[in-house]
């Protein structure tokens, strides 16, 4: 079913998978978290088959044109513009990477826009998923990171939100992310 659904990729390592409508258009689209190659966006074309385009949409890469360790990928549409935006994690000293979904199939690299890249960067990132963890009707993010010298689980939150759940935090407006620690 992968070959012929066009999903087969033997270059991709697949260690996150998220489905989401990444156009809104009714059929589930793939995202895969690759470590090390290129991450892959698999777009349903509504006919059983799939077209890799994480190239055109801007989410194969880094800002950098570099490859990363894609570990754990979710998508969530955190800025609330009705487009799911994608969030995966990576390596420590490499950056989390969040893609800003354009809402044509086009992505932006907002990891430093918004925060990320600084408050993930010295964090190895496993899983992740955004649930809307103290019902405000806002996607929340929960990486599982780990920085193995001091024993931190790491999470991020929202600027000037007050004091959350020290491993989760939730984005609105400023699209600006700080972090948080929990021991």
């Amino acid at each position: 079913m992968s070959a012929t659904s066009k999903i087969a990729d033997p270059q991709g390592k697949a260690l996150g998978v998220a489905i989401t409508d990444i156009d809104n258009d009714g059929w589930p689209d793939i995202v895969v978290a690759n470590d090390s190659v290129r991450q892959s966006l698999y777009h349903n074309r509504g006919d059983g088959t799939f077209e890799d385009i994480a190239l055109p949409a801007g989410m194969g890469y880094d800002e950098n044109g570099k490859t990363f360790a894609g570990m754990g990928v979710d998508a969530a549409d955190y800025d609330e513009d009705g487009y799911p935006d994608v969030f995966i994690t990576a390596l420590s000293y490499q950056t989390y990477s969040l893609f800003h979904n354009s809402g044509d199939k086009t992505f932006t690299y907002d990891t430093n826009l918004t925060g990320v890249g600084p408050a993930t960067q010295v964090y190895s990132g496993w899983g992740t998923r955004f649930v809307d963890v103290d019902n405000d009707g806002l996607q929340t993010t929960t990486p599982a990171a780990q920085e193995y010298r001091q024993g931190i689980h790491h999470g991020l939150a929202e600027c000037g939100s007050g004091v959350r759940d020290a491993a989760c935090g939730a984005w609105r407006g400023s699209r600006r992310f700080e972090q948080r620690r929990a021991a």
